[in-house]
């Protein structure tokens, strides 16, 4: 008897296990749907906030030519975009369904309902991230002041007019100016540094000046510096002198 007995409270354990799955599921729809209102209105205000920084931040930039935009910040503006297309599809179901039915479906209601909650995380990790990210802008050409004019001098002015024919050849790739010291080397590339055929055939013109015992890391170092590249994070000079800058 006792054995039955046994046996009897087993299989009504394993049946109350069974429907325990059920009614688990069941409580979880409830209690999604009770949460919709909340959930609409947190998702709602959160929403308001990333548009607002979106929005400063667009000013920010027209305010600030000098700045450029860093490709990771153009990834964000661009998932802000979707998400705010998407968080505003769901906000217009909310509101059509509040006006047009009496009695909202449960599962509708809590179906939406997890929807906002999830759009809700996206919108709060946007806006954790939603730092402008710039950097500013390089100048193209820093002209030297003082600079003596060769137009004066036609040997000077001849190897300058060289040396733009040659940077005018697609297969120049490299132009040395050579001579004794004093014969107007530094003359001429100043004059360079300045002139408009430069800046134009060029997207950014470095003038830098090195010595004979300088290393590789301190004309890179150099050329880091006009470019504004931050490498402070990099301490061994060989991998400063093997980066392509």
């Amino acid at each position: 008897m006792d054995s039955v007995i046994g046996l009897a409270v087993s299989a009504a354990g394993k049946v109350g296990h069974g429907l325990t799955q059920p009614y688990s599921h069941v409580r979880d729809i409830v209690a999604s749907s009770k949460g919709l209102d909340g959930n609409h209105d947190c998702l709602r205000r959160d929403l308001d906030t990333l548009v607002f920084i979106k929005d400063r931040n667009d000013v920010e930039i027209r305010r600030c030519k000098q700045f450029v935009i860093l490709n990771s910040y153009s990834v964000w503006v661009t998932n802000v975009s979707e998400t705010v297309a998407e968080v505003e599809k769901l906000m217009l179901e909310y509101r059509s369904k509040r006006r047009g039915l009496r009695r909202w479906h449960l599962q509708r209601r809590s179906r939406l309902s997890e929807e906002m909650e999830k759009k809700f995380i996206e919108v709060r990790k946007l806006t954790e991230n939603g730092k402008l990210q710039t950097r500013f802008r390089v100048e193209r050409v820093l002209k030297v002041s003082n600079v003596v004019q060769i137009k004066g001098f036609p040997t000077l002015q001849s190897s300058l007019e060289n040396i733009l024919d040659s940077l005018n050849e697609r297969e120049t790739r490299l132009v040395g100016v050579c001579g004794m010291m004093g014969v107007g080397k530094t003359t001429i590339l100043l004059n360079l540094n300045n002139n408009q055929k430069i800046a134009n055939l060029f997207d950014i013109v470095i003038l830098v000046r090195v010595s004979a015992v300088q290393s590789s890391y301190c004309l890179q170092q150099a050329i880091a510096n006009r470019l504004m590249l931050d490498v402070g994070g990099i301490h061994d000079h060989n991998m400063v002198a093997n980066t392509d800058i």
